[in-house]
């Protein structure tokens, strides 16, 4: 009886040291190469962006709106929704370089200077954005189609300034263009869980040019327009100033100018950084993410078969091998005293089993009274009969009597008729 108990006591040992017996190191990794299959379009349908005015003029080329596709990839870059893309097994993350729709930039940055009269009032742009388009090779006054790109365009104060006399100042502004030419671009790009991030904008090449149509002053679907649509709507923001002594303010329009705002100074002459690389990279993103749409709703864009290179993490079980051991000793030790238990089980003279009849006959169940003391489950079926059954107590069982000579019913546990049996109740006891 001690040792069972010991042997109990110490199997509640065996889980803590099997737990300890084994550690996971999930820091090893290894590198994964190969090629797969991407849908990304490298250049967008005709007339996939926007709709143009029928201005009927040649020489006013707007956009009236965004087509739905573009509407749909405008909504998800401003949620900053993740940009997804199917692709097969390359690690846990992997890059590749991939052609897709872009834009290669030719910038230029000068400064400009305004001389003011200080007692005099006056009005100064501290501030301004704003996308516009650039046509090239046609005739303004009758070609309906025209191919061109986008221009991004910023004006900002940075607090330069020069006292001329004791009247004057002289303030200087910083302009910086950039004109967009619609084209195949190779981007850098990294690839996790089904999910593309950019590269650095640094590192992508300009492969070619492409044309692209511009709004058509007749109406009709247009491809650059779009861009040059959402862009502005995006960007158009400005600053101005209104000089007027004491009574002096400075008013800000579009959420650029706030974003890009950098000092007060104590007064209305406000500065404020240079917004083009925030610009160029919301035009670059909002163009692979049409590459993207592209490839994913048109099953006719061809296939690119990439390389890329990986990382794949895995894990390493290691096992210390005393805890182990004596998790191993504990579960032999409470095996064996289990079997134990069946010592002599040859001496019943027949295969004895776990089968529920036979358990329900080792408790002696009123059902199976009937059936002699030693038989075998095989033969079991010959004695039952077909009823629902219970294991609990009944309650008109056997009268005992106590040490003062009163009689009680002290109830057993047996396997008997549904209708019979009762539940057992906590404290309760049974013969």
């Amino acid at each position: 009886m001690l040792q069972a108990r010991i042997i109990a006591a110490l199997s509640l040992l065996r889980g803590p040291f099997y737990q300890r017996a084994s550690t996971i190191d999930t820091s090893h990794s290894e590198t994964t190469q190969g090629n797969f299959d991407l849908n990304i379009a490298r250049e967008l349908p005709d007339g996939y962006t926007s709709s143009s005015v029928a201005t009927r003029a040649a020489s006013t080329r707007e956009t009236a709106r965004l087509s739905a596709p573009f509407t749909e990839i405008m909504n998800e870059y401003s949620a900053r929704s993740n940009m997804t893309l199917t692709y097969s097994e390359c690690g846990d993350s992997c890059v590749t370089r991939v052609q897709a729709f872009g834009f290669s930039a030719d910038c230029m940055q000068y400064e400009e200077f305004t001389d003011y009269n200080s007692s005099l009032p006056y009005s100064e742009i501290l501030f301004d954005s704003s996308v516009s388009l650039w046509l090239r090779d046609y005739d303004a006054t009758n070609a309906v189609e025209a191919m061109g790109g986008i221009a991004l365009n910023s004006t900002f104060y940075e607090g330069r300034n020069e006292s001329i006399d004791l009247r004057t100042e002289r303030k200087y502004l910083t302009y910086h263009i950039c004109n967009l030419t619609p084209g195949i671009v190779e981007y850098d790009v990294n690839l996790a869980s089904g999910t593309v991030e950019l590269g650095p904008r640094s590192q992508d090449r300009f492969v070619q040019a492409v044309d692209l149509t511009a709004p058509n002053y007749l109406g009709g679907n247009n491809t650059i327009g779009g861009f040059q649509y959402a862009g502005d709507y995006l960007f158009n923001s400005e600053a101005t100033l209104s000089f007027a002594g004491a009574v002096s303010s400075t008013h800000l329009s579009g959420s650029l100018a706030n974003q890009m705002l950098k000092d007060i100074n104590g007064n209305w002459f406000y500065t404020f950084n240079d917004p083009m690389h925030m610009m160029l990279d919301a035009m670059r993103e909002i163009a692979f993410r049409a590459s993207l749409k592209v490839g994913r709703d048109n099953s006719t864009v061809p296939v690119q078969t990439l390389a890329f290179t990986g990382r794949r993490t895995y894990s390493v079980y290691r096992a210390d091998w005393v805890y182990l051991i004596l998790a191993v000793t504990m579960s032999i030790a409470g095996l064996t005293s289990i079997l134990a238990t069946f010592h002599g089980w040859w001496r019943l003279g027949r295969d004895v089993s776990m089968n529920p009849l036979e358990i329900c006959k080792a408790f002696s169940a009123p059902l199976l009274e009937d059936a002699g003391s030693n038989v075998s489950f095989q033969t079991f079926p010959e004695h039952a009969t077909d009823f629902e059954v219970r294991y609990g107590f009944i309650r008109d069982g056997p009268t005992t009597v106590k040490p003062d000579n009163a009689a009680s019913v002290t109830p057993q546990l047996v396997v008997d008729e549904l209708t019979r049996i009762h539940a057992p109740r906590e404290g309760q006891i049974f013969q």
